[in-house]
This record gives C-alpha cells, sequence and structure tokens, in this order.
C-alpha cells in the first residue's frame, strides 16, 4: 500500500509539472508577456521541475525524491487570495478549504494551476490544500521508515573500523614510548 500511495505521488507530480510546464509555454507562444509574467512564469516552471525531479526520484527510489517531493508539497498547501497577494499552486490534486470573508468554500481540482499577483482587486480568502499535508505526513513517515530498515553501508563501517584500529594502534605505541619503565 506505501508503495502505491509513493507512485501515485510521484505520478502526479511528474503529471501536474508538465501540465504547467506546457500551459506556461502555450501562454508564452500565444501572447505577448510582460517581464514580470515572464519571471514569474520561470519561478512557476522552477518549482515544477523540482516537482518533476522529486516524482522520478520517488519512483527510482532515489534519496533526493523525498525533500525535493516535501518541498514540492509545502508549496502547494497555501491558498491566499488578498489585496496584497495572491498566490495558489496546484500540482496534481488539490482539495482546498477556503474562507472567504463571508463564507465557507472548498474545491477539488485536477491538473497543474497557478495564480500569484500582487496587488489585486480580488476578495479575500484564506485556505489550505489538504492533499499536500497529507502527502508530507506520508513521505516524512515512509522516509523515517526506509532509513530505519536500510543497511548500513559496508564500506563506510569497515573505514571507521580501520581509523579506529589505527587510533587505538597508535595511543599503544605512544604509551609504551612515553613509559621508559616497560
Amino acid at each position: 500500500m506505501a508503495t502505491l500511495f509513493k507512485s501515485l505521488i510521484a505520478v502526479l507530480q511528474i503529471g501536474g509539472g508538465y501540465m504547467i510546464t506546457a500551459l506556461t509555454l502555450q501562454e508564452s507562444l500565444q501572447t505577448n508577456l510582460q517581464t514580470s509574467t515572464i519571471g514569474i512564469f520561470i519561478v512557476f516552471n522552477l518549482i515544477s521541475l523540482i516537482g518533476i525531479l522529486g516524482g522520478v526520484g520517488l519512483l527510482l527510489n532515489k534519496p533526493y525524491g523525498y525533500p525535493l517531493s516535501i518541498f514540492y508539497q509545502i508549496m502547494q498547501i497555501p491558498y491566499i487570495m488578498t489585496n496584497i497577494l495572491v498566490y495558489f499552486f496546484t500540482s496534481g490534486l488539490s482539495f482546498c478549504i477556503i474562507i472567504a470573508e463571508n463564507s465557507f468554500n472548498w474545491h477539488l481540482l485536477y491538473g497543474g494551476r497557478f495564480n500569484f499577483a500582487m496587488h489585486s482587486s480580488s476578495l479575500n480568502a484564506l485556505g489550505i490544500n489538504i492533499i499536500p499535508i497529507i502527502s508530507i505526513i506520508f513521505l516524512y513517515r515512509l522516509k523515517k521508515s526506509v532509513n530505519k530498515t536500510s543497511p548500513p553501508n559496508s564500506n563506510t563501517e569497515h573505514t571507521h573500523q580501520t581509523d579506529h584500529s589505527d587510533l587505538e594502534t597508535h595511543q599503544y605505541e605512544t604509551e609504551k614510548t612515553d613509559n621508559p619503565s616497560s
């Protein structure tokens, strides 16, 4: 079950990252973008690349898969819509619980979406995306269990033992040299 859920997270990250990259590329080719918009597209594409690399790392059981995926999931938690800042980023699947000015709302989305703006005229709403929170908890626990069950690296142990043996030998020779009565 853990492998299935890890694979699902990885596939959603890879697919969602691809979707965001494809959408920004399409938008870039169809319209004349302002410099600030290009900068925002670059930032979200870099975040998407982190998600894709994290997803591939999870699928290939590489150690870099966990921290990249956890970072990627953290970026998807906040849902902020205020006059000062608008930020929303989702890749794959999201279930947001939102508190607006006089209402409580939720939405379920599939695919890749992002929104970023400063000094916006949007209504005030704050929310959190539940899916990445669940994913982070799962990935953290899975990483912790993988670290506990991984066999130690035999080369490291051997090197440590060799170094320790050399240290004991050196101490013994020093004691032998310093003590003229022996």
